[in-house]
């Protein structure tokens, strides 16, 4: 099982401060509430959705947080861009490649699985006009060429892309010093962030431009910090300091961006700034267990919960979630949904994983 897979591989890895499985599927967990938390609370007009309790001047607590979560992309591809380098590095090229092509395949598979499900599920209640609408669009989406039906999709595209590049990407950066990788990747940032956000509607290709450039810098900063031991630096220079000191740094800090990136920089242009930091703070983080367990089972459902959460607010059932009222309730309200929904998802990935399994030995 995942359970066991993961904490058989960290017992391996326990004496290296490298980044575990475990470590991942956490950053994974709070990359995908970060996205919900985005999506739900990152709006000034709440009036008729919900009921925020706390405010801080004239804005609603929750939007602070619903700013500062705006990294969400950023951890998933930064996770990405960490754990692929790694298994690059194991692996060598050809056992990689082979790798991931099945593991591209068996996202595929899920992503479609979702698409037929929902897709039957909105012709059953009536909203067969918007999906599928046509067989063009639901080709579209089923390619991922062009997702019309949930505006989460698009990064599916993307990071497919990344994983058919990764190998030519790895073996000629591994050329490069580490400071003109940094340095190009974030120029493609910066041309693409000014593609996606000054120049809109110039085509098919200058959208892809604008997501695939801005993302593939937040992917590279993930094989940079594992080509750099970023993550071992971090944690040796944390061990040399007074747990106490650490601690109020590490809320200074998350207080600090809670500031700086809802009443001075409302952009996302900062999102892989603020987005490493956060990283950092909550890898150097000692997370009671129980806290563990929670991150642990959102990353398992990341991508599910990725991938349908926006029809439970904005499209299929629209404002569904909203009617818990308040942001805390709405938030449990929309998790506890999707992941219900992913495990039935994931039985079913599990059946047909064990078919092919089956059918492959035969």
């Amino acid at each position: 099982t995942d359970r066991q897979t993961d904490r058989q591989t960290d017992r391996q890895t326990d004496r290296q401060t490298d980044l575990t499985i475990s470590d991942t599927k956490m950053l994974q967990g709070l990359s995908v509430l970060a996205m919900v938390f985005l999506h739900l609370f990152d709006r000034l007009d709440y009036a008729n959705l919900y009921q925020p309790l706390l405010y801080f001047k004239g804005y609603p607590v929750v939007f602070y947080f619903a700013q500062l979560s705006d990294f969400c992309v950023m951890g998933f591809a930064f996770c990405s861009g960490y754990a692929l380098t790694k298994l690059y590095r194991q692996y060598g090229k050809k056992k990689y490649i082979k790798s991931r092509m099945k593991s591209l395949f068996w996202l595929l598979i899920n992503f479609w699985l979702i698409l037929f499900l929902f897709t039957i599920i909105s012709v059953i209640i009536g909203n067969g006009t918007q999906m599928p609408e046509s067989i063009l669009e639901f080709i579209g989406n089923f390619t991922t060429v062009r997702v019309t039906y949930n505006g989460a999709w698009w990064y599916l595209f993307i990071y497919i892309l990344l994983v058919l590049m990764s190998p030519i990407v790895f073996e000629n950066f591994d050329k490069i010093p580490a400071t003109a990788v940094a340095l190009g990747s974030f120029f493609i940032y910066l041309t693409a962030y000014y593609v996606r956000f000054r120049m809109g509607g110039y085509g098919w290709l200058l959208e892809k431009y604008g997501t695939f450039g801005m993302t593939f810098f937040e992917f590279i900063i993930g094989y940079l910090c594992y080509r750099g031991k970023w993550v071992q630096k971090v944690k040796s220079w944390r061990d040399t300091k007074n747990a106490v000191m650490c601690g109020i740094l590490g809320i200074m800090l998350l207080v600090g961006m809670l500031w700086l990136h809802t009443l001075v920089i409302r952009s996302l242009f900062i999102a892989p700034l603020t987005g490493l930091m956060i990283i950092f703070l909550f890898l150097l983080w000692e997370k009671p267990v129980w806290i563990k367990k929670i991150f642990l089972i959102l990353g398992r459902h990341s991508t599910n919960i990725w991938l349908i959460h926006m029809f439970f607010y904005l499209y299929i059932f629209k404002n569904l979630v909203f009617k818990a009222k308040y942001p805390l309730l709405i938030l449990t309200f929309m998790l506890g949904i999707t992941i219900v929904v992913s495990t039935g998802i994931k039985f079913i990935l599990a059946k047909l994983k064990m078919i092919n399994k089956r059918s492959d030995a035969a």
